[in-house]
């Protein structure tokens, strides 16, 4: 509920602070004083578009503060969509204060309890708070994205409208985990074949680690083998072998160890010059006995040279597909089986959420029908009550009627062979369409051009939903427009009604809708230096009785009492209707 409003240079108002009640509030004054003025400051405040040209003449900027009482119920559908622990709202204070500050030559500043905020931000606030009838743009009923949720809270399928939400969330979850799979079955299978062929070609090589460098060594000596026969064969005669009269070479070095071993007892120099001797001696044996070992297990093997050609080629091969060491090709192979793996095993993934998914799709298009039945059953009381009210309302032969349809999508969910898009309230397009005159064709509530009309049907709206709607302050601008006395009364009793249990403020020039304020605002233009300024004042019970006086007509004895009859037969149906409110 809105409890206080400020207003500073704003259009012709130069400070107003209004005091505002449960119940129905009600604003009167001359034509031109302001009155819509005040409801432009509101809009305003709730999220309208700042035009700087609504700045007071003069003033560098306009502002408007509002102090709401909320409930507990407004205060959990507050923070959800604040979703910010530094603005969040605690259920022990019951005040939100919105501010909005427009600057000739500044930004728009939107607050919520003192922190700026964005624009939408605070709209997306405003609008749980505050709907307001009039010709603009905050007219809740004439937001046809917003009728499918007036209809359903009518229609108390709240608790079908939640299973709804988690049957699609979760098909998005189970989008989204497809969508990390492949999608493309042909590349899916590709990729298969592929890396499949990768890994039995490097498995097919049986490659050894650093089998390449081995393969190098053993063809430089398979290559040059006659040559390595021939000369280790000449080294072994030189070191063992006697031709003829000639001594090896072995020989000759123990001839001269004897040798030295004859004379070492002259000067001792020659013992350690003879055990040289016999050492070399040990070693020259040693050596040719590694050179015909060497010998004897070196064989030729035709043939041979060719296979580790061949061999070394495949590796080269493999090195220029997969890597330039064989340690690197045998880890692309361990990489590429992984992959094939996994890839593999998506196949089953995809068929098993896939199967996930049609069985979501199923249940949200069986959620979805519930949905739409109840919406059809719903729709004729629905119906029957505006057209009911409208009646009263001098309205009787305006024809109202819901359209539900359905758009056919390839994205959609399937209905009965046939797919349709869908969202979180379902399958269903909704729009309330009126035909205000006899043989004229329903139309969209947005494109009737009448403003009483628009107003009016609001009114009968808003009195057939009162029982659903969850808004607690209502406002109608023109509500009275082009209606008279008569049917002034009985919209007088509608806005008592509709202000059990919320609050409503209306602008009006009807004396038989002001007779049932709870609490009345009259709106003044005076002349204060030279300037036109706005005011606002609340009436007492002698003020009020003089205001309906004047809204009358000629100002006698007569209007008076005319005036204090009207207060009193609307201070009765209050009281009755006041009654009934807390009975039921």
């Amino acid at each position: 509920m809105l409890k206080f409003l400020t207003i500073t240079d704003f259009a012709t108002i130069d400070h107003v602070e209004l005091d505002l009640a449960h119940g129905l509030n009600v604003l009167t004054g001359e034509t031109g004083s302001g009155k819509s003025i005040i409801v432009d400051a509101v809009n305003l405040l709730v999220g309208g578009r700042a035009n700087t040209a609504s700045v007071r003449f003069g003033a560098s900027h306009s502002v408007v503060e509002g102090i709401f009482h909320i409930n507990s119920t407004e205060i959990d559908s507050i923070n959800t969509i604040l979703n910010d622990p530094d603005v969040r709202l605690c259920h022990e204070d019951r005040d939100l204060i919105l501010s909005r500050r427009i600057s000739i030559d500044g930004p728009s500043i939107c607050r919520i309890n003192g922190r700026i905020v964005t624009r939408r931000l605070l709209s997306e606030i405003a609008e749980s708070l505050i709907d307001i009838h009039n010709q603009g743009e905050h007219l809740s009923l004439l937001r046809v994205k917003e009728h499918i949720h007036f209809l359903d809270r009518y229609a108390g399928i709240s608790n079908d409208r939640d299973q709804l939400s988690l049957a699609i969330t979760n098909l998005r979850s189970l989008q989204h985990q497809l969508s990390e799979l492949y999608t493309d079955e042909a590349e899916r299978l590709g990729t298969i074949e592929s890396l499949g062929n990768e890994v039995a070609e490097i498995e097919n090589a049986r490659l050894q680690f650093d089998e390449d460098e081995a393969l190098g060594k053993e063809r430089r000596i398979v290559a040059n083998q006659e040559q390595i026969i021939s000369t280790l064969s000449n080294a072994y005669s030189a070191l063992h072998d006697r031709d003829g009269e000639s001594r090896s070479a072995g020989d000759m070095v123990g001839l001269a160890a004897y040798s030295l071993l004859q004379i070492e007892s002259i000067d001792e120099h020659f013992k350690s010059y003879r055990e040289i001797a016999e050492d070399i001696s040990i070693k020259l044996a040693d050596l040719a006995t590694s050179l015909r070992s060497y010998l004897d297990n070196l064989q030729y093997t035709p043939g041979r040279l060719q296979e580790i050609e061949e061999r070394l080629d495949l590796i080269l091969l493999l090195k220029r597909k997969y890597g330039p060491t064989v340690q690197q090709i045998l880890e692309y192979g361990q990489n590429a089986a992984a992959r094939l793996e996994a890839i593999s095993e998506q196949g089953t993934q995809v068929s098993e959420l896939s199967e996930q998914q049609s069985q979501s799709e199923a249940d949200i298009a069986h959620v979805a029908c519930k949905l739409s039945a109840a919406r059809h059953a719903a729709t004729e009381k629905l119906v029957s009550s505006v057209e009911a009210e409208l009646s009263q309302l001098a309205m009787g032969r305006t024809k109202m009627e819901v359209s539900i349809s359905q758009i056919a999508s390839d994205e959609g969910v399937p209905i009965e062979g046939q797919r349709y898009s869908f969202d979180y309230t379902g399958v269903d397009q909704v729009e309330f369409l009126i035909s205000p005159n006899p043989g004229e064709p329903l139309k969209p509530l947005a494109t009737i051009a009448s403003g009483g009309e628009s107003s009016r049907i609001m009114l009968a709206l808003k009195v057939a939903l009162s029982e659903i709607d969850k808004v607690s302050t209502l406002i109608f601008d023109e509500i009275d427009s082009g209606i008279g006395g008569r049917i002034g009364n009985v919209v007088g009793e509608k806005l008592s009604n509709l202000s059990q249990g919320r609050q409503v403020l209306c602008v009006t020039h009807l004396p038989q809708i002001a007779s049932f304020a709870d609490h009345h605002i009259k709106v003044t233009k005076v002349i204060k230096s030279g300037r036109t300024i706005t005011t606002a004042k609340v009436l007492s019970t002698s003020d009020i009785i003089q205001e309906i006086t004047e809204m009358l007509g000629h100002v006698s004895e007569a209007s008076r009492q005319n005036a204090k009859d009207l207060l009193r037969l609307s201070s009765d149906y209050k009281e009755l209707n006041q009654f009934q409110f807390e009975k039921s």
